[in-house]
């Protein structure tokens, strides 16, 4: 109660006038002037945010359409910045007193989840041309040339086996290649065959050889890497022929041609395993070398015996030169002492003489 009268008294003693406000201390000519803050506009935002919706765009088109190139993504990307420079003199030249802001922070999130985006849809592209499918296609290829190849070599006893390695070109994926017939000048397409026989003169061994080349050339695969080699057999008195045969120009020339590029290896029995003109050259050569090795070794150890046997028989003359010295030194000292004595007992004699 009695705080109630206290406020109610308060309000009664308050003036029925507004005070009047206080005098400023400071002039208006001195007061601070204060400028409105001018508005910001961001520069950068606009072109990254239509990139984000062009990049989102293509690889919606992509999941529809995978014939899709992201690669030609890859080489537009230099418009991003062809965009972000228009966009910069857009700003500069309609800013009317607004201060522009250059928006990096968004620019780099922006260039993150681009470069994000389209490796990742470069994914399975990129499996395409590295891929199991790519392994499987060429496989498919290399069986259609066996049966092919087999087809015509069917019945010939000089061949073991013959093995086709087939491999795509870099920008080939498995979708271009079908079968052989889709094959093209970057494919790589290398032939391994082995035969079996006996063969005396190289023009022999090309007469063997010319079914498997005609059989591969029939096949329709173009310059194909062939390989031709003999099997080693049990008879090292024959030499072993092998045969390259590389593009076409080598599969036209005649057999006489052909005998000059045989390559021919001999059974070494030092060695234990053929070789060729080159490697027979090689290991002579590291032979020889070893011997004139084992040569100078030998006569290292001679000389050093030789030296060895002369610092022995010095040390055997100097051991009976010492004992000499040694004997005389004996002798000498034996003959002084028995002077010492005669003369030392005539000495006495004659004292005695002398005495007497």
């Amino acid at each position: 109660m009695a705080e109630n009268e206290n406020r109610v008294s308060a309000v009664q003693e308050a003036p029925d006038s507004p005070q009047e406000p206080a005098a400023l201390d400071t002039p208006p000519s001195e007061m601070p002037v204060y400028e409105p803050a001018r508005p910001v506009r961001r520069v950068g935002t606009l072109t990254m945010g239509l990139a984000l919706v062009v990049v989102g765009a293509a690889l919606c088109v992509g999941l529809f359409f995978p014939n899709v190139d992201f690669l030609l993504l890859f080489k537009l990307s230099p418009l991003v910045l062809v965009a972000l420079g228009c966009e910069v003199i857009f700003a500069a030249s309609t800013a009317k007193g607004m201060r522009l802001k250059y928006d990096f922070l968004s620019m780099f999130v922006c260039f993150l989840l681009i470069v994000t985006a389209l490796g990742a849809a470069c994914v399975p592209v990129a499996l395409q041309y590295a891929g199991p499918g790519r392994s499987a296609a060429e496989q498919r290829v290399e069986q259609e040339l066996y049966e092919a190849t087999y087809a015509r070599l069917k019945g010939n006893g000089d061949i073991v086996n013959v093995t086709y390695d087939v491999h795509l070109g870099e920008l080939r994926t498995p979708e271009d290649v079908t079968g052989a017939a889709d094959l093209k000048a970057g494919d790589y397409v290398g032939v391994s065959a082995e035969l079996k026989g006996t063969w005396a003169t190289r023009e022999e061994f090309v007469a063997a050889c010319r079914p498997v080349i005609e059989a591969v050339r029939a096949t329709g695969v173009r310059d194909p890497y062939i390989s031709l080699y003999m099997r080693e057999s049990r008879d090292t008195e024959t030499p072993l022929y092998s045969l390259a045969v590389e593009g076409s120009y080598q599969a036209d020339m005649t057999a006489e041609q052909l005998a000059q590029c045989v390559t021919e290896r001999i059974y070494v029995d030092d060695a234990g395993y053929y070789m060729d003109a080159e490697e027979l050259a090689g290991w002579q050569s590291e032979q020889s070398s070893a011997a004139r090795d084992a040569e100078l070794e030998a006569l290292e150890a001679e000389w050093q015996a030789r030296l060895d046997e002369a610092e022995a028989a010095v040390e055997q003359a100097r051991a009976e030169a010492e004992e000499r010295v040694a004997q005389v030194q004996a002798e000498a000292d034996e003959r002084v002492a028995q002077a010492q004595a005669d003369a030392d007992s005539r000495v006495a004699e004659a004292q005695a003489n002398a005495a007497a």
